[in-house]
């Protein structure tokens, strides 16, 4: 009891001495409970100061004390969490003197927290001159002075929060890029209560992105180098391929014997062979450069894929081989995007399914999947019955420059490009490429794009005449029997099929048909052809033979004179063509030729004056001639500098301009052309080896009008003469595409403006579903009737003054046996809009009046 006495004494001792006592204290409950107390004990004194007793009032302190033991464990964790952050933590107050400076912080700027905290701000460790930069822009951006040490402090102010990168200097004076995050602490009533900033140091992030930038300019270089490369090696071999193929077209339009013909077709095949090697060549660097562009435009499926199998029709015919095209039912016939990427990719795979199959056939089939709205994921299929592929080399295939047999004794040639390409080609479309074979049996390749359906074009008045008819076909069953009962049933015809001639003769006995369809390869075919007006095919029905390229017909005798003939492979154009042609009232059914326009008719027609600019030789020899063909003559420059002097001396219409010349390049040239003249002068026509895009759009930028590539033909130079009859248009039109012609207007002011308009509206809407009709005849290969129509259309636009359409109507009627009106067409109907609306601003001029 003596020391429990004595310290409770103690207590009395103070209160006593001092007047008042505190202490926390702990007491023990009756139940042993230990409660932590603040004790306060006050003594007390009557009126003359002496003691009367003791006031003690104790506090439970326990909740406090709980408060207490968290908040230290707070402040121990988040001590522990500061100390061991990785990245670095400053605090200050609100003055901007640094309260918090962590142990990361110490490790990155090398200072301790005892060098900073309650002594410094962090402007220590900015630049000195970037803090100044700082408070200036903040000065003049708020309009009152800000003090350095406020300069990084400023934004979070207004904004609550600021991140990014900052320069820091540690103590050693060493500078390092930094990401820094600071954020302004508030209390409730949103007074400032201090900063807090992160930083995190960048100096490797900084770098790896230098080391990236440096790899990707690195490759960059090293891609346009390849790829300039490549284009300077495509250059050289088409400026002497321009002359190869060029000068064997006007060789094959010469008389020559047939020893003579068959060498220079030689060269001619050898010569484009080589074109499609280095086109490929193109197209590759042209991807792997990233610089293929696409086009968005319409096409007709079934027209892109008869164009892709006419490319390798005379191989298969060599071989023997059958092919055909069978879309799935329902698939549309007409698309939007790139459909002259997707015949490139077709003309690759076929071209490899004829060169690995000896016997059989090759199918090239489609369907469509819907994806949303118009757009399809569109697969097209192709099929063949060759060698096929082990199994261990499917791999290869798609590699550049690789091919599945890579022995130096290999059997089939190529480059090893094609599928390649065409799998990047799918690619770029939104879709992929795949391949199935069975070694010695037989491959499908597959590949599919992402298209967007196109609105059909109308049934023609064509395709009316076939309805009802019946059409007998006689051969043995396969794909493209299938083909052409699908298509000839789509005709709205009715087709029966035998696999003999001898069952045919059956079927006519008892059965009619309005047609009849005989493949020569046919079990008793000619048997069939030469009793079928015996039977039950009635006087004038067509009698068709399809029989293979090279077949000599004149050495068949029996046949009916007024027969007609197919080459096979059978293309449902020609089959559809010559159907419409043979029920048409008036129209030749049999192998009737179109009349094109005649060339010797385009310099009489439009004489332009012309200036050739080419610096190669030859090259320029064969131009002329080609420009000789079509009745013109041309001045000469050497070079680019020459030919802007000689536009200088005289006033030319055309300049076919080459682009890589010595002096004076061809870019050049064109932009000094056109700043002699003010922006006009001359149409100018590029006429080079360098086609990629990137090229066109140099000469399109410098002021050229129009693009045409070497090696070039005959045909290429006449569509780019006919494109600039038609945007060059004649007196009296102020090279406007319309303006009404002067008779009219003569009418117009004698008080007939009425009947006028209602002649031009006519035109508009007539020629609006005639644009239809011919696209649809082309893509049907109808040529009778789309030359027919051209005419037609050609003579409207020659009476109202359209001469820019007139021209482009001539042109294609010209390009129609040649197949080429595909391109015409578009520039028609472009040529057409804008007809149109020089006429609406005519109709309206004339409401107003």
């Amino acid at each position: 009891l003596g020391r429990t006495v004595e310290a409770d004494l103690s207590v009395f001792r103070i209160a006593t001495s001092q007047g008042v006592y505190e202490r926390e204290w702990t007491y023990v409950g009756r139940s042993g409970r230990r409660v932590p107390v603040q004790l306060s004990m006050t003594a007390l004194r009557d009126p003359a100061g002496a003691i009367t007793g003791y006031l003690r009032i104790s506090h439970d302190i326990s909740l406090r004390r709980e408060a207490q033991k968290r908040l230290q464990e707070t402040l121990s964790l988040q001590k522990a969490i500061l100390g061991g952050a990785g990245y670095a933590i400053i605090a200050t107050d609100a003055s901007g003197i640094i309260n918090v400076f962590n142990r990361a912080a110490e490790r990155m700027l090398g200072y301790t927290a005892d060098d900073v905290i309650g002594k410094h701000s962090p402007v220590l460790f900015y630049v000195a001159e970037e803090i100044s930069r700082r408070a200036s822009e903040m000065s003049a951006r708020t309009g009152r002075p800000v003090e350095a040490g406020f300069a990084v402090l400023a934004a979070p102010d207004r904004q609550g929060s600021e991140e990014g990168e900052r320069i820091y200097v540690r103590r050693n004076g060493e500078r390092f890029p930094a990401e820094l995050s600071l954020t302004t602490l508030r209390d409730a009533a949103g007074t400032v209560t201090g900063y807090v900033g992160v930083v995190q140091e960048i100096s490797d992030r900084k770098k790896a992105e230098a080391d990236l930038i440096q790899a990707k300019a690195a490759a960059e270089s090293a891609t346009l180098a390849k790829s300039q490369f490549l284009a300077n090696m495509s250059h050289e071999i088409r400026t002497p391929m321009n002359a190869v193929i060029g000068m064997t077209e006007l060789l094959l339009n010469t008389s020559l014997s047939s020893e003579q013909r068959d060498y220079a077709e030689t060269i001619s095949m050898a010569g484009e062979s080589l074109l499609t090697v280095i086109n490929g060549i193109l197209d590759f660097s042209r991807i792997e450069a990233g610089k293929l562009e696409l086009e968005h435009a319409p096409f007709d499926l079934n027209l892109c894929v008869e164009e892709a199998m006419d490319l390798i029709a005379a191989k298969a015919a060599d071989k023997g081989l059958e092919t055909a095209w069978l879309p799935e039912p329902g698939t549309p016939g007409r698309w939007i995007g790139d459909g002259g990427r997707v015949r490139q990719i077709l003309v690759n795979l076929l071209g490899n399914a004829v060169k690995f199959t000896e016997d059989g056939e090759i199918v090239v089939s489609a369907r469509a999947r819907p994806t949303g709205g118009n757009w399809y994921e569109l697969q097209i299929s192709v099929r063949d019955s060759g060698i096929g592929i082990p199994a261990g080399r499917l791999d290869r295939l798609f590699q550049s420059f690789s091919q599945v047999d890579p022995s130096t004794t290999r059997q089939y040639g190529g480059t090893g490009l094609g599928l390649a390409i065409s799998r990047r080609l799918c690619e770029l479309m939104g879709g992929a490429m795949k391949v199935e074979s069975v070694f010695g049996e037989g491959s499908t390749f597959h590949f599919t794009i992402q298209a967007e359906a196109a609105a059909e074009a109308p049934a023609a008045a064509s395709e009316i005449l076939l309805a009802g008819k019946s059409l007998l076909l006689a051969k043995r069953d396969s794909a493209q029997s299938t083909m052409i009962r699908n298509y000839v049933e789509a005709w709205g015809m009715k087709c029966d099929a035998v696999e003999s001639g001898r069952a045919g003769i059956e079927y006519l006995a008892s059965h009619h048909a309005d047609v009849v369809l005989v493949d020569v390869d046919t079990p008793e075919a000619l048997e069939l052809l030469r009793t079928a007006r015996q039977t039950g095919l009635r006087a004038g029905a067509p009698l068709l033979l399809a029989h293979p390229l090279g077949w000599k017909r004149e050495a068949v005798t029996g046949l009916p004179d007024e027969m007609g003939y197919l080459t096979k492979p059978i293309k449902p154009s020609h089959l559809f063509d010559y159907l419409t042609g043979a029920f048409a009232p008036g129209q030749q059914g049999a192998e009737g030729k179109v009349p094109a326009a005649g060339a010797e008719k385009l310099a009489t027609r439009y004489p332009f004056r012309i200036l050739l600019a080419e610096d190669y030789a030859v090259n320029r020899k064969l131009v002329l001639l080609t420009l000789a063909k079509l009745g013109y003559g041309a001045d000469i420059a050497m070079d680019g500098r020459q030919a802007v002097e000689a536009c200088r001396l005289r006033t030319y219409d055309i300049v076919f301009m080459d682009l890589q010349m010595p002096e004076m390049d061809g870019i050049e040239a064109t932009e000094c052309i056109r700043r002699d003249a003010q922006g006009n002068g001359p149409w100018i026509i590029a006429l080079t080896a360098d086609v990629m895009i990137a090229d066109r759009d140099r000469c399109f930028a410098a002021g050229m009008n129009d693009f045409v590539g070497k090696p070039m033909k005959l045909s290429d130079l006449e569509t780019a003469l006919l494109r600039a009859a038609a945007r060059k248009t004649g007196p009296g039109h102020g090279g406007r595409a319309w303006a009404l012609p002067g008779q009219f207007q003569t009418a117009c002011d004698e008080g007939l403006s009425g009947a006028i308009a209602e002649l031009v509206r006519e035109f508009a809407g007539e020629t609006a579903e005639t644009l239809t009709a011919m696209r649809l005849e082309n893509a049907r290969g109808g040529q009778k009737a789309l030359t027919k129509m051209a005419g037609q259309l050609e003579a409207n636009c020659e009476q109202i003054g359209a001469e820019g359409m007139r021209a482009l109507c001539e042109a294609v009627r010209g390009s129609v046996e040649r197949g080429t009106a595909a391109g015409l067409l578009d520039q028609l109907a472009a040529e057409f809009a804008l007809v149109r609306s020089l006429q609406q601003d005519w109709l309206k001029g004339l409401t107003t009046k």
